[in-house]
């Protein structure tokens, strides 16, 4: 929030102090009583947030628990914020403030079953587990998949036996 914004009934949320402290109306936050908090009594009458968007059931719920757990934060609370949004170095670290990179896919010695990039991926994390991948599936089973997760029914067999006899649709790497 930069300085000459000031906030909406001088009520500012971004720390606990802060929402202990309160606005006009009074502290918004009351540790251990959360049925004496302005917060979720103004949350209760759908009043916040403002707009057609309101706090679901299930979250209100943790919202009360935190209060009545003492509102406690997970480190303590900077003396001072700099304007604008405030984000930590640990929040920072986290993978949706990376910049996106791409990276090399592994490489092996036996490429036979590898034939994307995807697989490469995949077939790292499943050696790193003692695993590999599970052997090939014939046309028949191929053919049964695809029905189920196209229609959920099993292909008829005259589906069934179309498939089989037309060895034009190969699904090897070829």
């Amino acid at each position: 929030m930069a300085a000459n914004d000031s906030p909406k009934g001088k009520l500012d949320l971004r720390l606990k102090r802060f929402a202990e402290h309160g606005g006009e109306s009074g502290p918004a936050l009351v540790a251990g009583k959360p049925d004496e908090s302005y917060l979720v009594e103004r949350i209760r009458d759908a009043e916040m947030p403002p707009g057609e968007k309101k706090v679901p059931r299930e979250k209100l719920a943790v919202i009360e628990r935190w209060i009545a757990q003492g509102a406690a934060t997970l480190r303590p609370e900077p003396q001072r914020l700099a304007p604008g949004v405030d984000i930590s170095p640990e929040e920072r670290a986290h993978w949706s403030f990376q910049q996106v990179r791409r990276p090399s896919p592994p490489t092996f010695r036996d490429t036979g079953r590898v034939r994307t990039p995807i697989d490469a991926f995949v077939l790292a994390k499943l050696r790193e587990r003692g695993f590999s991948f599970a052997a090939e599936a014939d046309r028949r089973t191929l053919i049964r998949r695809a029905s189920y997760d196209l229609t959920g029914l099993p292909p008829s067999q005259q589906e069934l036996d179309a498939f089989l006899a037309d060895h034009r649709a190969t699904l090897s790497s070829g």
